[in-house]
């Protein structure tokens, strides 16, 4: 029989202790490691993010975006981001925090072993083998593009330049602003093709999200702009719906020392990008983020495990040569 914990009666500190330990325990990149930060604040909330740098940067996988990773956001003392996973490796795809973004990958099945597939906000990636892409591989990154971080007041903008003989390069630009007296913060993104080949896939954003620290369980809800119908094993288990919120039912154990994790599906949206509008909330601490795209949604997934609760919109990417495609997303925090 497996041995189940509920981690609820435990205080969540004494777990990320217990994350902690592993990460100094685990891995030495993480003791030997300085990745370079910064820490942006309008007066009303504070962000801290990493940087995206190829020899130190905290983030260097092959899955997410490189840019716009938030490790700390805090608003009227409440947290709202914080390590989720156990163990940390630079170059392992979930080492990341914050609402982390994933491009598609791009032309991985139509290359031959050896050549080029393309993950924007990562770079030109080497094909190892025949086997079916997985985001959780280990790929050799042969070509990172250029990278430019412009500062301005309360904001930050990362820019990647990517040229390539593959037919694809693009300029890619993602601003993260912390608006002027409002507790929000905005996340800009521009996408210019400079390339030859139209560039066809699409972004989601994982949202790692712990608010006020609180692990998944019943404290935790969802809202949305719409009635939703969820799929998947952890419906009626762990997690259900009623009308436009999501709940839990119960909170999710760690078994034999791992976390439990559950992925869904969510339907009900239309094709208005009104409809990419939802609230998580902390019912305990009061206190919630509400979330809002420019873009409708063409699929929506719904993951969460122990220690951290990720809606997951994603929207088209659709591109043609010496074209562009801007969108963004408004985060506000709020209590309640």
């Amino acid at each position: 029989m497996k041995k189940t914990t509920n981690l609820k009666p435990i205080k969540f500190m004494f777990f990320a202790a217990f994350l902690c330990l592993f990460c100094s325990c685990g891995n030495k990149t993480t003791e030997n490691s300085n990745p370079p930060t910064k820490e942006l604040s309008n007066g009303i909330i504070s962000a801290k993010l990493y940087l995206p740098d190829n020899e130190n940067g905290y983030y260097r996988a092959f899955r997410f975006d490189w840019s716009g990773i938030i490790y700390s956001l805090e608003f009227k003392n409440h947290t709202y981001i914080g390590q989720w996973f156990e163990n940390y490796d630079p170059l392992v795809h979930e080492s990341i925090t914050g609402p982390a973004e994933e491009f598609g990958v791009i032309d991985y099945d139509s290359v031959s072993v050896g050549e080029e597939f393309l993950k924007i906000g990562v770079g030109m990636l080497k094909k190892p083998n025949e086997e079916p892409y997985h985001f959780s591989k280990y790929f050799e990154l042969t070509n990172p593009g250029r990278r430019e971080i412009k500062y301005g007041k309360n904001s930050i903008e990362f820019i990647q330049t990517l040229k390539s003989e593959s037919g694809y390069s693009y300029v890619y630009s993602k601003t993260v602003e912390l608006v002027e007296n409002k507790p929000q913060i905005i996340l800009r993104h521009k996408l210019k093709n400079t390339g030859e080949k139209i560039i066809n896939t699409n972004v989601y954003n994982h949202n790692f999200f712990i608010i006020d620290q609180e692990l998944a369980g019943p404290n935790i809800s969802l809202e949305f702009n719409f009635n939703l119908n969820i799929a998947g094993n952890a419906v009626g288990e762990y997690v259900d719906f009623q009308k436009n919120r999501l709940i839990y039912l119960q909170d999710l154990p760690v078994v034999d020392g791992k976390r439990t994790a559950a992925n869904m599906m969510i339907t009900g949206f239309s094709d208005s990008p009104e409809d990419y509008d939802f609230k998580i909330q902390n019912d305990r601490t009061k206190t919630g983020i509400r979330i809002s795209g420019d873009k409708p949604i063409i699929q929506f997934r719904y993951w969460t495990s122990t220690t951290t609760y990720c809606p997951e919109p994603f929207i088209k990417i659709y591109v043609e040569p010496n074209n562009e495609i801007n969108w963004e997303y408004k985060y506000e925090l709020y209590e309640f």
